[in-house]
């Protein structure tokens, strides 16, 4: 049934999937540019992560049987981990294939999410859900530089970059176990 619980992990889980992605947005022109890419080479490929996204949100939209959202979310999230363990590296072409990968979770991520709340949501009450998925959405992306700037600093970047992965396939994974107690959610239709 759609309960406020599931919501609470879809809600967790647009936060983490726009905390990540930001992690790659505001850190790779610095480590490109460290390696002597320019900044058109870094542009280009970070329009590859919105490419990947593209491509496989277009893809997930024609998907016949949709898998539960848990299962989805994990494998969103696993991609996001590989991706950002792939920072770490100093190479081009794999710096290119995890940007390629982070569009991949989130492409498999957000209309996943999205989906979902609106399924839950009734009616008369799908702008607040969506108002709250927009916060979280932002919030996400604002705290990204709070929390990994500092870390950075204090660890550096391929430490933080594990560090995140770490977090990232956890939160995964408490996904999927919540699935295990929540269930699967029904649409909820107004009284």
């Amino acid at each position: 049934q759609g309960s406020k619980a599931h919501m609470v992990v879809l809600y967790a889980s647009i936060f983490m999937l726009m905390f990540l992605m930001f992690i790659v947005s505001v850190n790779l022109s610095d480590i490109m540019t460290s390696m002597g890419e320019s900044m058109t080479v870094c542009g280009i490929i970070l329009a590859f992560m919105g490419l990947t996204q593209v491509f496989t949100s277009i893809a997930y939209s024609r998907m016949r049987r949709i898998p539960r959202y848990q299962h989805m979310l994990l494998i969103a999230f696993a991609l996001q981990a590989v991706a950002i363990a792939m920072f770490s590296s100093d190479n081009l072409a794999v710096l290119t294939a995890g940007v390629g990968i982070m569009g991949v979770g989130l492409g498999l991520g957000m209309p996943t999410i999205t989906n979902n709340l609106s399924m839950m949501s009734p009616p008369s009450a799908q702008g607040k859900t969506m108002g709250i998925y927009s916060c979280l959405m932002n919030l996400g992306t604002s705290l990204s530089t709070v929390v990994m700037g500092p870390m950075i600093v204090a660890i550096g970047y391929t430490s933080s970059f594990y560090l995140a992965a770490a977090v990232v396939l956890v939160f995964g994974i408490v996904v999927l176990v919540s699935g295990r107690f929540l269930g699967q959610p029904e649409a909820t239709t107004e009284p």
